[in-house]
């Protein structure tokens, strides 16, 4: 059965140029899109830089001086692009190394379409699931901030009347012992404009 995947682009990085070709046929026929191939890591960057792939199926043993794990690692901090490994080796050593990495996927060599569809699909369900819930994790810190700046901003700006109200009202109290009631009204009025401004703020 073919599958319609049209638009999920998938790059390969296989030293071995037979098993290679194998994987891009049956991704092809799979209905993928695989957008570039290399036998290394470090031909593997650059290519995937340019091509942005959603997906790299990463054999851990490859040509040159990084291998699959330490080329997956950089994968992830410089693109954030899930990776499924591929490897003929299936010890509990080498599962043990390729964890740290932390793909979305592994896959023993040889491997056919009923192992590498459903490993993708779900490889590519779990990067975006994680991706939305880091989205809300980042939408709920934003919100966080943006409430405690408004906290810290309406607190200032209600302090500076409840302050004018405070000292008017002791002024006044001061003025009323000793007789003297010719400022009393500018107070009140001072009283009544922040009274008035912290309606505003309320309404706001």
């Amino acid at each position: 059965v073919i599958c319609n995947m049209s638009a999920t682009k998938i790059f390969i990085v296989e030293d071995e140029q037979i098993i290679a070709m194998g994987i891009e046929a049956g991704l092809v026929y799979a209905g993928y899109d695989v957008v570039g191939m290399a036998a290394s890591g470090e031909k593997a960057i650059p290519k995937i830089a340019e091509t942005q792939p959603d997906l790299i199926l990463m054999d851990i043993m490859l040509a040159g001086a990084m291998n699959g794990i330490e080329t997956a690692e950089k994968v992830r901090s410089e693109f954030n692009i899930p990776v499924v490994f591929l490897t003929a080796f299936n010890d509990e050593a080498t599962v043990k190394r390729a964890q740290s990495a932390n793909p979305f996927g592994y896959l023993t060599k040889p491997c056919d379409d009923r192992d590498l569809v459903p490993t993708i699909e779900v490889a590519l369900a779990r990067y975006h699931s994680e991706n939305a819930v880091k989205l809300a994790l980042e939408k709920e810190q934003e919100l966080l901030e943006l409430k405690s700046h408004f906290i810290c901003m309406i607190s200032h700006e209600f302090r500076n009347p409840l302050a004018t109200i405070m000292s008017s009202q002791e002024l006044i109290d001061i003025y009323c012992e000793k007789g003297d009631y010719s400022k009393i009204n500018a107070y009140c009025d001072r009283i009544a404009k922040s009274v008035g401004r912290l309606e505003g703020l309320i309404r706001d």
